[in-house]
């Protein structure tokens, strides 16, 4: 109980300073971690998760805010009683405002069957997610309650801030185009996947992590999509004109990807432009400079 009574303390102070800052109050790097109960419209008890647990399942839920962008995902693994994991996995990209005690989720884009699965709900809305707030320093809770004030919240820890001028990379991003390379220098720009209008590529860099949603069409032998969307946290390390990024977590596709091979990676960084900046070279022969890189550009 006085875990939640400092929260909800600190709750007003901290909003005050922010909006003096012209910041968000919840920017950053945030890990669900439990669920608080509120009776009479008051927190009154707390359940912890666990490390690396959505409730009683393997698996972690991640948002990560900038001042005016957010991802948001989760994975869960559970397993029936055949033994088949029928858990879920949830990738979601949009912006966002704080007023007052109120969080406003304007929901952009989803994977693809959460877009199924949450159709009449956003439609209801109209792709925009509200909840209460309770922010105290490294944690908040957002929640919905009942006319009588009984309800559970969701309970989130911060696990990275987002600081502007912290360094060069801190931002969000987009994919807009990308640069054919040869011999290490751009040779002409496309747009990027020109032929794929769904692609969405939106990253958030915080002061020490990289939030990613990713959504495309990948067709298998049979003509059918088989790319759900995905959500990825990667750790990173900047200086000397060098990006180092270690894998940390994400959906079904990012754990599949970094699966059975090296999760860190390094990119040298052209940081001249205040428009954003040129993101690794691809393709077979990269090592010698020949290939694709993409142009990360800068939104915020």
């Amino acid at each position: 109980m006085k875990y939640l009574t400092l929260i909800l303390i600190s709750f007003t102070l901290i909003s005050c300073e922010n909006e003096q800052n012209n910041s968000s109050p919840i920017s950053g790097v945030w890990n669900r971690i439990g669920n608080v109960k509120f009776v009479d419209g008051k927190p009154v008890d707390t359940i912890f998760f666990g490390d690396g647990k959505i409730g009683k399942y393997k698996g972690r839920m991640i948002k990560t805010y900038s001042n005016e962008n957010f991802v948001w995902f989760r994975y869960n693994d559970k397993l029936d009683s055949l033994g088949v994991n029928v858990g879920q996995e949830t990738a979601v990209q949009g912006k966002y405002q704080v007023k007052n005690d109120t969080l406003f989720e304007y929901i952009l884009n989803v994977d693809d069957k959460t877009k199924v699965r949450w159709a009449d709900w956003m439609n209801r809305i109209n792709s925009t997610y509200t909840a209460k707030i309770i922010y105290g320093g490294d944690q908040y809770i957002q929640f919905n309650l009942s006319n009588d004030g009984t309800g559970n919240g969701e309970l989130w820890s911060r696990a990275d801030s987002f600081t502007k001028n912290k360094n060069p990379l801190v931002g969000a991003y987009t994919i807009k185009k990308e640069i054919n390379f040869k011999n290490f220098q751009p040779k002409d720009t496309t747009v990027w996947r020109e032929n794929d209008k769904t692609s969405i590529w939106f990253s958030i860099f915080s002061d020490n992590y990289r939030t990613t949603f990713f959504q495309r069409i990948r067709l298998d032998s049979l003509g059918k999509d088989n790319w759900n969307g995905s959500g990825l946290l990667v750790k990173y390390e900047y200086g000397n004109n060098t990006l180092k990024e270690m894998y940390e977590y994400g959906t079904k596709e990012p754990q599949q990807a970094f699966k059975g091979r090296a999760s860190s990676r390094e990119s040298k960084l052209n940081l001249s432009s205040e428009t954003g900046f040129t993101y690794r070279i691809f393709g077979p022969d990269r090592l010698n400079g020949n290939g694709t890189a993409v142009f990360f550009s800068r939104i915020e």
